[in-house]
C-alpha cells in the first residue's frame, strides 16, 4: 500500500512524501494544481518523510537509519537530486528565510540546524530542547515553533535557541499534533486519550487558536468532533487540516478540512 505522510504546495504543483510503497521506488508524489499529475523520480531512499518548499527547491527526509535531508531544484527535480546532511532516522523539515534548513533527527526527539541549504556536513543541535517528540513545527518571522507532543514551544534561531518558550502550556490527556503560526497567532490540532494503554478517541479531535504574546486567555475553539487531525497549513484567508480518521493507522477514510482565518 502507499503511505502518504506529508504535503507541499506552491503556486503551481503540490509534493506528497510517499513513506511506504514496497513496489514502487519513485518515493515523492508530483501533480500540477490543475489536476494532471507525473512521477517524481527520486530513488535516494525508501521511506520519504518530510518536505519542505522554498522558492527554487524541494527538501525532504529519508527515514532510515543511514537517512538524511535531501534537496532538488523544483518543480521537477532536472539535473538531480543531493543529500545535504546525514542523519538518523530524520522526520520533519523547514526552511527558514535566511536559508537555514531546520530538521528533526533520531525518529523526531532531536532538533537539528544546517546553517547552509547547499551542504551540511556537521548539523547543530537546538540546544534547551526539552526531548520530546517533536509532532510538528514552523518558522515564522525567523523564530522555530513546535509541538512537544502535549505542549508548543517556540524560540529564536539566532542567537539559536537561547531562550525557549512555552506558548502553549502541556494539556492533559491531549496529544498535540499540529500547529500553524502567522504573525501573532498559532493554531493547533489535539487530539485525546481514551485509556493508559495509549489508544485515542479518533472522533474527538479539536482545532484551537490563541495569541502568542497571551494564549491562555486568548484561546479559542475552531472546530470539534475532528477525526484525528494531523496537520495544518495556512493562506491568506483559511485555515486547513487533514484529518487521518485512524491515529497511527492507514485504515482510516481521511478528510482536509479548512475554517476562516
Amino acid at each position: 500500500s502507499v503511505t502518504i505522510e506529508r504535503i507541499a504546495v506552491n503556486a503551481t504543483h503540490l509534493y506528497a512524501s510517499n513513506y511506504y510503497d514496497p513496489g514502487n521506488p519513485l518515493r515523492i508524489a508530483l501533480s500540477s494544481t490543475d489536476g494532471g499529475s507525473f512521477p517524481f523520480p527520486h530513488t535516494a531512499g525508501t521511506r520519504s518523510y518530510g518536505l519542505a518548499l522554498d522558492s527554487t527547491t524541494l527538501y525532504w527526509t529519508e527515514n532510515e537509519s543511514t537517512g538524511g535531508v535531501y534537496q532538488c531544484p523544483i518543480p521537477d527535480c532536472t539535473g538531480g537530486f543531493k543529500k545535504i546532511a546525514d542523519a538518523s532516522n530524520p522526520e520533519l523539515v523547514v526552511v527558514a528565510a535566511d536559508g537555514a534548513v531546520i530538521f528533526s533527527d533520531d525518529n523526531g526527539y532531536t532538533i537539528k540546524k544546517c546553517a547552509s541549504k547547499a551542504n551540511c556536513p556537521a548539523p547543530v543541535t537546538v540546544p534547551n530542547h526539552p526531548g520530546a517528540y517533536v509532532n510538528d513545527f514552523k518558522i515564522d518571522n525567523n523564530i522555530l515553533y513546535w509541538a512537544g507532543r502535549y505542549e508548543v514551544l517556540s524560540c529564536a534561531l539566532s542567537p539559536l535557541c537561547a531562550n525557549p518558550t512555552t506558548i502553549v502550556p502541556e494539556v492533559t490527556n491531549d496529544v498535540i499534533t499540529a500547529i500553524a503560526v502567522s504573525g501573532p497567532t498559532v493554531y493547533w490540532s489535539v487530539v485525546t486519550y481514551s485509556n493508559d494503554a495509549g489508544s485515542f478517541l479518533n472522533d474527538e479531535g479539536v482545532i484551537k487558536t490563541c495569541q502568542i504574546a497571551n494564549c491562555g486567555p486568548t484561546t479559542k475553539v475552531i472546530a470539534t468532533k475532528q477525526k484525528a487531525p494531523s496537520q495544518m497549513a495556512l493562506d491568506a484567508k483559511s485555515l486547513y487540516w487533514t484529518n487521518n480518521a485512524h491515529r497511527g493507522f492507514v485504515d482510516g477514510k481521511g478528510s482536509v478540512a479548512k475554517a476562516p482565518r
